[in-house]
Formats: structure tokens, C-alpha cells, sequence
């Protein structure tokens, strides 16, 4: 028995010191006072141990004085602590009551302190057991320590009651907890100390272990229980009252637990601790979407209600411990009836933005975000009122939801677009959902897809991107109204290059293909697509001096010629629609060996997509016709390319362009020709946007053209197929009669021709009238003729493009011509004969 007590009461004080360090390290007046009590209860374990274990009297009472002693202060330091534990506010008598505590604590502990050289509180008496060979003989003023001692319970109690009552609910068990152990171990303690006779109590003291009881109890109540049992409490009554619905599901995928939200959001699911995660997802119609194999994903679901299906946002995660193994799943439903647009049933933008911010690892950098738009909505709505808008759109959202998967995700966005991200798919299955989509709907659209990156997950960010690919695609479709700005600039700079609008489709086709063959995103797909119409726009910006100096350019010149990438740059920067490509059009002419301009950029620091319509504007002037040369062969390109590569050009584009036109057919480079036979007269010879007769406009009809150039003197250097058939002279025979203009034009018309082409040049760049034209056999035919003067800066010589159209076919214009000519005619017959000059 002496062995089993002491082994327990050293464990007790051990423990009691324990817990007054983690209590000190707490830094607070709560955690200081509770480690000054937990140290005397720990002092009180140690002495009443070895007085009950010493046969010397004197050691016995030095002990129980101790130990006594003890017991007071801990009990102060116990109420002290309770008054920082329940915040109580000290007022005046508060503080007289706690200085007179102090002072009879003072009292006790001196007489306790004499009373082992002089007995005046207890004595001892020898009864010779195994145990405790001393027993207690009580005198008045122990009596009154025992008092003392009793009423420090009890307003410790009292404390504790009075702050359970004042508080919610919630937190009173906070404080119960605390008085229920209290008075457990002073009802205790009563029973002993009042059995009669040999009891068990004159044996030990039994009081003492309730003391180092307290000291646990409220240690574990103050700060275990105050923050872990409470916090699991406050826990519990979240996860009842939060807005959403949780369930889930142990790692053998049976239901663990879900919350009331959850049994009020799926009303038609039946919940009970046997079902399935299988069995969940059927009858939530959700067995589609819910991939098993992936950590986490997002989406949108229907799901039966009280009276018509309810949509919900569902967020699927996988949870896993530290060694990645799976532990559960957790389903998160949230009711998005309120964030759901009401005409397409998708999530609208401004919920959907929320929701990203709040939750951004729900989308990944698996992420695929398409975006797609009616073109022509607006005039769909003011033509045909806003109903068929709305069903067009209603139309659309329903397309999308049948052809894209289940699991995807659906936005409404801005400006009427609408959006889906994609999980675990490519982007080039993403396009093919949208041609799918395009196939079977009524009316025209506009579609993009980017893909989340891996350095900027962002969901929004991959979105903007998408926005600002089908804005660009929108820039380039003719039919669109977002197309007029870059009609401007394409129309100012055919004003310095007479071949802009056939190259630019050369280039773009060509470019197409070539980025498709380079892994090219939809996105860089759509800027390549704008920077091959726009990379020489710097071009207006050159003065016309220098443009169409017949001369050698001075260093000077050559200076501010090159500064077009520049001042493209500068266009480019101060539009909204093209300063994604601003920084291209800058670097169009950089070098892979680093001795281009403007920045001298070598190799990979050079933008890709310069670096690619580099290659492809390269080619497209070596195959094509220009008006100072004949094209090159097929075979002499490729040669040249393969010369420059790795100085001038990209070695891995080029090397990809090479195989390109390897596997194209044979024949294929007439798919790039400079001109077909015949064209329509609203691309060519009137500008049909300035007519206001909508039957006009649509009156096209098919003419038979030709299309030459002149040099300075007026010599005839590089002809279409049709001049023969429209003049009888073939190439051979202009290259062997060094073939002027005049030659075309009879001797006795040639002054009048020459007055009219002089008086239109004094204007401007520009001549047109009609006229007639000597053919080789003698004969004659009315053309309309369209001149202008531009600067041949490849040359460095002035040139003259000269179209001309059989009047004959032109039936829907040839009234209009006829005015401008006959006017024409008679202004130059007014003013006389003019000064002759070279054209």
C-alpha cells in the first residue's frame, strides 16, 4: 500500500509541473496564476507524501505545514485565476475582499509556520499503522484554516456561477464543466473527513489527490476543452447551419456523415449510413459528371425539387493524408438558383467571378475555356426585336450543353457571351466541339478557346485571353462591325503597297497552316492571323518623300525608313484591339543572328510569332509576281530559306515550314496566286462601301480585267495572264519591243490621254477615266483605266500600277464610269493642252 500511494503521488506532482510550465509558457495572467496553482498542488503532493511516510514527529508536523501552506495559496491562486478566466471586473469591494484574502492567507501561513516548534493550530498523535503513523489532533485555529479554505471554494465557485449564468448557452458549459468537478471533489473530500471513528479518512487524507484533480481539471477546462472543445462544438453548429450542403464519404465510399443544408438541397436523395457513394450519385443524376479518378472538379447539376429541378453548383474533392492516400470524398452543394442566369440556365458573370476568387484551386491548369458569341446579335436584335435575340441565345446555350461533357462548366459572360471550361480534354477537342456546335445552329458565331497556363492558373486570366482571340477574329471577319478600324488601316496602307490585300491572304493562309504545324494555340492562332495584315502598318507613317524617292536612300532616310516597326509599334500600342500584337509588329524585322532592328534581338528573344511571319512574308515574296521582278521558282525560295536559316531566320520554323510545303501537293502553289481571272467589281474598282442604295451595293457582276506595272519611264515591266487576251501581246513580245504605255494608246489620242493623266496626278497618287485602247492586230477597246504612283522601295524607284476593265462587261457601272469620263474629258479640253511630262 505505502509503495502504490507514493508511486501516485509522485506521478501527480510530476504531472502538476508539467502542467504548470505549459501554462507558465502560455504568457497571460490566466496562464500565470493557473501555473503558480499547479505548482502548489504539486508542493502539496510532495510534502503530505513524506509526512505520511516519516516516523520523526517533528518532520511529520514541518511536512503538514507545508503542505497546509500550500493549500492556501493554491486555492488564492486558484481564484485569481477564475477572476481572469471569466473576465470578471474588478470594482471596489472586489478589490478590499481579495487584499483581505490575501492578508488571512498571510495569517494562516504564519501560524502554520510556527506551529512545528510550537503547537497552536493542530498536533499530532502516534497510532503506529503501516500508513500515516501520525494522526491529526485539530485545534481551534486549524479549524478556522479549514474555514478559511472552505469559503476560498466557494467564492471560487460563486465566480464561476454568476459568469454561466450571464452568458449564451452555448458557452455555459464552459463554466459548468468547471463548477461540476469542483463540487465533486469537495463532496468528496466531506464524506471522509465526517465518517466516525477508524475510517479510511484518519488513514490519508484523500483531499489531497483532489487537489491535484483540480489542477488538471482545470487546466484541461481553461485551455484544452476552451479551445478544441468548444472550437469542436462551434464546429458542429457550422457545419448544421452553413449555406451549403457537405456530404461525405469514407475511403470505401459509404456516407460518413452530411449536414441539414445537404438533406434540404437534395430532397430526393435518401440519406442513411449504408448508401453508397455509387447509389449517391444516381439519384442526385449526377453519375455523368463526377469523375472518381480526379482530385477535384467543379460543376453545375439539376436536381428534382419540390416542384421543378432545382440547380445546384457541385464541388467534388478527393481527400488524401500525407502519404497520398485516399481517406474519403467530399461532395459541397450549393444552391446557385439566384446566380443563374434565367434566360440560358448558365452561371452568370458576376457570381461566377465571385466564386473563382473565393475558390481558386477549383480551377485548374487543366482548365479549357472556350468562348463563343452570335455574330451580329445587336442587328439581330433592332431588326427582329430582342425575342429572337434571346431565342437565339437560348438556342445556342442548349447546342452547348448537348455537345460539350457533362462535367464542363457554363458561364454567361459579358456582352451576351457565353462560356465553358473544360476538364481533361485538349484544345484541339475543344474546337472540334465548337464545329460541331457552328454545324447544326441557325445563325453565324464567333468562338475562341484558351487553356489555363501553368505559371498563372488563373481561370479569369485564361478567359480574358479567349475574349481577346475571338475579338481579333472579329477584327478580321469583313461581316463584322468590329472590322471597320482595321479596314481604315489595311485601306492606308494600300496606299504604300499596291499588292496589301493579295499577300495578306497569302500570308494568312500560309501562316495558318504553319502555326497549326508549330502547336500554335487558338490564341496565338488568331494573333498571327492580325499580324500578318497589319506587322508593316508603320508604314503610313513613313512622309511619301521618302517612300517614293525614285533615288538611293541616304543613311538618313534609310534611318527613318526603318523606323516603321516603331511607329507600328506605336498604332498597335494605342488600340485596345491591337496591343496584343504591338510588340510583334516592333520585332518583325529582328534577325536570329541578332543584326536586325529595331533592338538587335537574337534567337529565342525574339517574339514567336515574329519569328514565324518572318518566314512566311519572306516566302510569299520570293513565289509571288512583284512589279520590279519575276517570282521566283518553288525550289529557288526553298533554297534561299535554307541559305538564311540560322542567321535570318528561325532553324526550327524554317525547318517546319520546309517539310510543310514538302507534304503539300504537287501544283499547290497556284493556291497562292497574284491574281485570278476575274474579280468582283466591289473588291477592285469601286469602293461600294460609300454607296447608300442597299441594290447597289449588292449588284456585283464578274468583269475581265487586267492588272500591269510601269517603271519610271512608262516601260511595261510585269503583266497578269489577261493582258494577252485583252491586248494580243504576249510577254515575250513586250520583253523583246521594250513595250511602253503609249505603245497601247493611238497617235492621234495619245496628247488628250497624256493632258488627262497629268490633270488626275496633280490631285493625288491616283488617275481614272476611260479610255480606248489599241490592241496588237489595230483594233480597238473601251477600257476603264485605274492608275496610281507609288514608291517601289525594294527598287528604290517609282512605279505605276495600272488596272484596266473591258467596259464592254461592266453593265452594272458603266453608266457611273461614263459620267466621270465624259466630266472628266471636258475639264481637260477646257484647260487646253497641257505641258507633257513622263508619267
Amino acid at each position: 500500500m505505502p509503495v502504490v500511494y507514493s508511486i501516485i503521488s509522485i506521478l501527480f506532482a510530476v504531472a502538476d509541473l508539467f502542467l504548470a510550465g505549459y501554462s507558465l509558457k502560455k504568457k497571460g495572467k490566466t496562464g500565470r496564476y493557473l501555473g503558480f496553482a499547479c505548482i502548489g498542488a504539486a508542493v502539496v503532493d510532495i510534502s503530505y507524501l513524506v509526512s505520511i511516510l516519516s516516523e520523526s514527529y517533528f518532520l511529520v508536523s514541518l511536512m503538514s505545514s507545508i503542505y497546509f501552506i500550500s493549500i492556501d495559496w493554491m486555492l488564492v491562486s486558484l481564484l485569481i485565476f477564475a477572476g481572469y478566466f471569466t473576465r470578471h471586473v474588478m470594482s471596489g469591494p472586489d478589490r478590499i475582499a481579495l487584499r483581505v484574502i490575501l492578508a488571512c492567507a498571510a495569517v494562516d501561513s504564519l501560524i502554520l509556520m510556527v506551529n512545528p516548534f510550537h503547537e497552536i493550530a493542530i498536533g499530532y498523535e502516534f497510532r503506529g499503522t503501516v500508513l500515516a503513523s501520525y494522526g491529526y489532533r485539530m485545534m481551534l485555529l486549524y479549524e478556522l484554516h479549514l474555514v478559511f479554505t472552505y469559503i476560498l471554494i466557494l467564492l471560487l465557485l460563486i465566480l464561476l456561477m454568476l459568469k454561466a449564468i450571464h452568458v449564451p448557452s452555448d458557452y455555459r458549459r464552459l463554466y459548468l464543466y468547471t463548477i461540476y468537478g469542483i463540487v465533486t471533489i469537495v463532496a468528496v473530500n466531506a464524506v471522509f473527513l465526517f465518517l466516525p471513528g477508524e475510517s479510511l479518512y484518519n488513514l490519508l487524507d484523500y483531499s489531497i489527490c483532489g487537489y491535484s484533480l483540480t489542477a488538471f481539471f482545470l487546466y484541461w477546462n481553461c485551455f484544452a476543452y476552451s479551445s478544441h472543445g468548444m472550437l469542436n462544438h462551434f464546429k458542429n453548429r457550422i457545419f448544421d447551419s452553413i449555406d451549403q450542403g457537405i456530404v461525405l464519404f469514407d475511403y470505401e465510399d459509404f456516407l460518413i456523415l452530411h449536414n441539414e443544408r445537404a438533406s434540404r438541397l437534395l430532397a430526393s436523395v435518401f440519406f442513411d449510413k449504408d448508401v453508397t457513394l455509387m447509389d449517391f450519385v444516381k439519384q442526385c443524376g449526377i453519375s455523368e459528371q463526377v469523375d472518381t479518378t480526379d482530385d477535384s472538379c467543379v460543376f453545375q447539376c439539376y436536381v428534382n425539387g419540390a416542384e421543378q429541378p432545382e440547380p445546384l453548383r457541385c464541388t467534388y474533392s478527393l481527400l488524401k493524408n500525407s502519404r497520398q492516400e485516399m481517406i474519403g470524398r467530399l461532395f459541397v452543394f450549393s444552391d446557385a438558383s439566384l446566380e443563374t442566369d434565367v434566360l440560358t440556365g448558365f452561371q452568370n458573370w458576376e457570381s461566377f467571378q465571385q466564386f473563382v476568387k473565393e475558390n481558386p484551386a477549383n480551377f485548374g491548369t487543366s482548365a479549357i475555356v472556350a468562348v463563343c458569341d452570335i455574330n451580329g446579335l445587336a442587328e439581330l436584335n433592332s431588326s427582329m426585336g430582342h425575342s429572337k435575340g434571346d431565342q437565339a441565345l437560348q438556342q445556342l446555350s442548349g447546342r452547348l450543353r448537348m455537345v460539350f461533357p457533362k462535367q464542363s462548366y457554363f458561364v454567361r459572360g459579358q456582352d451576351a457571351n457565353l462560356i465553358v471550361v473544360c476538364h481533361h480534354v485538349q484544345e484541339r477537342e475543344v474546337l472540334d466541339y465548337l464545329k460541331q456546335v457552328q454545324a447544326d445552329y441557325e445563325w453565324s458565331i464567333q468562338f475562341a478557346v484558351s487553356a489555363a497556363k501553368k505559371e498563372d492558373p488563373d481561370i479569369l486570366s485564361a478567359i480574358e485571353d479567349a475574349h481577346h482571340a475571338m475579338r481579333n477574329k472579329k477584327l478580321l471577319n469583313r461581316a463584322s462591325g468590329h472590322s471597320e478600324m482595321l479596314t481604315s488601316l489595311v485601306r492606308a496602307l494600300q496606299e504604300c503597297d499596291s499588292d496589301t490585300e493579295a499577300h495578306v491572304q497569302r500570308t494568312q493562309k500560309l501562316g495558318a497552316e504553319l502555326g497549326t504545324r508549330l502547336g500554335l494555340t487558338d490564341v496565338q492562332l488568331s494573333s498571327l492571323s492580325l499580324l500578318c495584315l497589319l506587322h508593316d502598318i508603320g508604314k503610313i507613317g513613313i512622309p511619301l518623300e521618302i517612300l517614293n524617292k525614285p533615288g538611293k536612300l541616304s543613311d538618313a532616310e534609310w534611318k527613318v525608313l526603318r523606323s516603321h516597326t516603331q511607329k507600328g509599334y506605336q498604332i498597335a500600342s494605342s488600340s485596345q484591339e491591337l496591343k496584343g500584337i504591338a510588340d510583334m509588329i516592333l520585332h518583325h524585322h529582328e534577325r536570329w543572328d541578332g543584326n536586325g532592328y529595331p533592338d538587335g534581338l537574337s534567337g529565342e528573344s525574339i517574339p514567336l510569332l515574329s519569328r514565324v511571319i518572318a518566314v512566311v512574308d519572306a516566302y510569299d515574296a520570293m513565289v509571288n509576281e512583284r512589279s520590279y521582278r519575276h517570282k521566283m521558282s518553288l525550289e529557288e525560295a526553298e533554297n534561299e530559306l535554307r541559305r538564311c536559316t540560322g542567321t535570318q531566320f528561325d532553324p526550327g520554323i524554317v525547318s517546319e515550314f520546309l517539310q510543310l510545303l514538302k507534304e503539300k501537293k504537287s501544283g499547290e502553289p497556284g493556291e497562292y496566286p497574284v491574281q485570278k481571272n476575274s474579280i468582283p467589281v466591289v473588291s477592285r474598282i469601286l469602293d461600294m462601301s460609300q454607296m447608300s442604295d442597299p441594290i447597289q451595293k449588292h449588284a456585283v457582276h464578274t468583269i475581265r480585267y487586267s492588272r500591269y506595272f510601269l517603271d519610271e519611264e512608262m516601260r511595261i515591266v510585269a503583266v497578269d495572264d489577261m493582258f494577252e487576251e485583252m491586248t494580243g501581246y504576249t510577254r515575250e513580245e513586250i520583253s523583246a519591243l521594250q513595250m511602253k504605255q503609249m505603245d497601247l494608246i493611238f497617235p492621234e489620242e495619245r496628247t488628250e490621254y497624256l493632258c488627262m493623266v497629268n490633270e488626275q496626278l496633280a490631285k493625288g497618287t491616283r488617275a481614272y477615266f476611260e479610255h480606248r485602247l489599241r490592241r496588237k492586230d489595230g483594233s480597238s477597246i473601251y477600257v476603264f483605266c485605274l492608275g496610281r504612283l507609288y514608291f517601289d522601295s525594294a527598287e528604290r524607284s517609282e512605279r505605276s500600277e495600272i488596272i484596266i476593265a473591258d467596259s464592254a462587261s461592266t453593265y452594272a457601272i458603266r453608266s457611273m464610269a461614263e459620267e466621270e469620263a465624259a466630266r472628266a474629258l471636258s475639264q481637260s479640253r477646257q484647260n487646253g493642252r497641257a505641258k507633257l511630262s513622263a508619267v
